[in-house]
Protein backbone atom coordinates (compact mmCIF):
# COMPACT_ATOMS: atom_id res chain seq x y z
CA UNK A 1 0.00 0.00 0.00
CA UNK A 2 1.41 3.60 -1.12
CA UNK A 3 0.98 6.43 1.67
CA UNK A 4 -0.01 9.25 -0.32
CA UNK A 5 2.49 12.38 0.39
CA UNK A 6 1.56 15.47 1.26
CA UNK A 7 2.81 18.63 0.87
CA UNK A 8 3.19 22.90 1.55
CA UNK A 9 0.58 24.90 -1.00
CA UNK A 10 3.33 27.67 -0.67
CA UNK A 11 6.40 25.70 -2.26
CA UNK A 12 5.21 22.09 -2.30
CA UNK A 13 7.94 20.78 0.23
CA UNK A 14 6.94 17.38 1.61
CA UNK A 15 5.15 17.49 4.88
CA UNK A 16 5.54 15.67 8.04
CA UNK A 17 2.62 14.25 9.49
CA UNK A 18 -0.52 16.11 9.66
CA UNK A 19 0.87 19.63 8.96
CA UNK A 20 -0.73 22.07 6.50
CA UNK A 21 2.77 23.82 5.91
CA UNK A 22 6.12 23.13 6.28
CA UNK A 23 8.14 23.68 8.87
CA UNK A 24 9.49 27.20 7.86
CA UNK A 25 6.04 27.92 6.34
CA UNK A 26 4.46 27.14 9.88
CA UNK A 27 7.52 28.98 12.16
CA UNK A 28 6.39 32.08 10.12
CA UNK A 29 2.87 31.45 10.85
CA UNK A 30 2.99 30.93 14.65
CA UNK A 31 5.06 34.15 14.77
CA UNK A 32 2.75 36.03 12.61
CA UNK A 33 -0.34 34.92 15.07
CA UNK A 34 2.19 35.90 18.09
CA UNK A 35 3.15 39.25 16.49
CA UNK A 36 -0.13 40.42 15.59
CA UNK A 37 -1.68 40.39 18.74
CA UNK A 38 1.08 42.85 19.84
CA UNK A 39 0.02 44.79 17.12
CA UNK A 40 -3.40 44.51 17.44
CA UNK A 41 -2.35 46.58 20.86
CA UNK A 42 -0.05 49.11 19.66
CA UNK A 43 -3.07 49.94 16.91
CA UNK A 44 -5.95 49.39 18.81
CA UNK A 45 -8.37 47.66 17.15
CA UNK A 46 -5.91 46.34 13.75
CA UNK A 47 -7.64 43.77 11.68
CA UNK A 48 -6.13 40.88 10.33
CA UNK A 49 -6.27 42.02 6.71
CA UNK A 50 -4.89 45.14 7.90
CA UNK A 51 -1.97 43.72 10.02
CA UNK A 52 -1.04 41.69 6.47
CA UNK A 53 -1.29 44.36 4.77
CA UNK A 54 1.35 46.26 6.73
CA UNK A 55 3.42 43.67 6.72
CA UNK A 56 3.60 43.82 2.94
CA UNK A 57 4.72 47.28 2.92
CA UNK A 58 7.93 46.65 4.97
CA UNK A 59 9.00 43.99 2.97
CA UNK A 60 12.53 44.49 4.10
CA UNK A 61 11.60 43.64 7.71
CA UNK A 62 9.91 40.40 7.08
CA UNK A 63 11.46 37.51 6.15
CA UNK A 64 10.92 35.55 3.30
CA UNK A 65 9.13 32.49 4.12
CA UNK A 66 6.58 35.21 5.93
CA UNK A 67 6.28 36.85 2.84
CA UNK A 68 5.85 33.80 0.68
CA UNK A 69 2.93 33.00 3.69
CA UNK A 70 1.18 36.52 4.01
CA UNK A 71 0.75 36.54 0.02
CA UNK A 72 -0.79 32.83 0.36
CA UNK A 73 -2.92 33.95 2.99
CA UNK A 74 -3.95 36.90 1.09
CA UNK A 75 -4.62 35.71 -1.70
CA UNK A 76 -6.57 32.26 -0.53
CA UNK A 77 -8.64 34.95 1.66
CA UNK A 78 -7.62 32.48 4.47
CA UNK A 79 -9.23 34.17 8.10
CA UNK A 80 -7.51 34.78 11.24
CA UNK A 81 -9.19 31.88 13.55
CA UNK A 82 -8.09 29.16 11.22
CA UNK A 83 -4.73 30.10 11.34
CA UNK A 84 -4.84 30.51 14.66
CA UNK A 85 -6.23 26.93 14.37
CA UNK A 86 -3.25 25.90 12.79
CA UNK A 87 -0.48 27.46 14.29
CA UNK A 88 -1.73 25.90 17.42
CA UNK A 89 -2.02 22.61 16.30
CA UNK A 90 1.25 21.56 14.92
Amino acid sequence: MKIEEKYCPINNEPLRDEEFFCRNHLRALKLLVTTYNSWDEAYEGLSWEEYLEKLTKIKESVGIWAQELIQYIIDNKINYADLKKIAKSE
